[in-house]
């Protein structure tokens, strides 16, 4: 039996990359069972959107949010889903016609339900140029590299010939290229405590899901990734962000423990100084806010441990 996939995309304040986006799946040449939208912008959608897709076969429905969580959009998307697999597509990204029949085909392969996850790689399009290529080395070299999780499950899966050759086992995927069975993603769920446009709210949903299902990268899928403007916070909060939601995954999703805390300081220092290198690059001081921002949370948590340490030690004199 053929594998429905439905896709769900979470949307806020960028029609243009929306439109985009739905472009590239009503041309599939295996078209998705459905498309699903949840926006939680300060706009409506346009209806030409679900015109085009009544036009092209494609069941739409659109899920109408009033507070930004992302984690909370994608969950309504799951809830709202019936095909056997939900594509969790951002709303800047895009694919080719064939991706929808190439993932289905991979989960049609899997004739033991052993795959929970695949994603797609990321081509990120802003970062084809030479000064892109720089920041993307950078970043990984200084910021994408510290994560991983107690226990990859993928590790131990024996995939059949089919898939042996075409899936890579990972400890996390990128937000915009996963792709969940309907029922693992609703039992699972993202975090919604997770607020706003929610930053490492992928990561921390696939090292999760990912201690006790297979999660797995195929490289044939690509998924383009142009980032359009709207959606994100500033980069100040967006610095803040990264170092608050580093520090809630550590608490639940890391044991304890000083190779913990060095894999937390070495990522937090890393993108601190990679902003610091694309002021430098970019002859602007915008990319600082980032900087700021993360050494503010920083401060305020190490502010916030130590009164509770204090708290404690008082408590137990007492």
């Amino acid at each position: 039996m053929t594998t429905r996939v439905s896709v769900a995309i979470p949307t806020h304040d960028r029609p243009q990359c929306l439109r985009r986006a739905v472009d590239s799946l009503i041309a599939q040449n295996v078209k998705p069972c459905e498309i699903i939208i949840v926006n939680d912008g300060s706009k409506e959608l346009c209806p030409s959107i679900a015109n085009s897709c009544r036009q092209a076969g494609v069941e739409f429905i659109s899920i109408r949010r009033h507070s930004q969580c992302l984690p909370a959009s994608r969950n309504a998307a799951l809830d709202a889903s019936t095909g056997d697999v939900v594509f969790l597509m951002d709303d800047d990204c895009f694919v080719d016609e064939d991706y929808i029949g190439r993932l289905s085909e991979l989960f049609n392969h899997d004739y033991n339900s052993q795959v929970a996850l695949i994603g797609g790689v990321i081509d990120d399009l802003s970062s084809r140029g030479i000064k892109g290529k720089v920041i993307w080395v950078l970043a990984t070299i200084m910021a994408r590299g510290p994560w991983c999780a107690p226990r990859c499950h993928a590790r131990y899966v024996k995939l059949g010939p089919t898939l042996a050759n075409r899936l890579v086992p990972v400890h996390r995927l990128t937000g915009g290229g996963i792709s969940v069975r309907r029922e693992i993603g609703v039992r699972h769920r993202f975090d919604e405590s997770f607020g706003g446009w929610a930053l490492f709210e992928d990561t921390e949903f696939c090292l999760r899901v990912g201690m006790s299902e297979g999660v797995f990268l195929a490289p044939e899928l690509i998924v383009k990734h142009d980032p359009g403007s709207g959606g994100r916070p500033n980069l100040h909060n967006r610095g803040r962000m990264y170092v608050k939601n580093f520090l809630h995954i550590m608490r639940n999703s890391f044991r304890p423990g000083a190779g913990s805390w060095l894999l937390f300081f070495y990522g937090v220092g890393g993108i601190m100084t990679l902003y610091s290198l694309l002021s430098i690059m970019s002859l602007h001081a915008k990319h600082l806010a980032f900087v700021a921002g993360a050494g503010k949370e920083l401060l305020d948590h190490a502010k916030t441990q130590a009164l509770a340490m204090l708290a404690g030690r008082k408590a137990g004199r007492a």
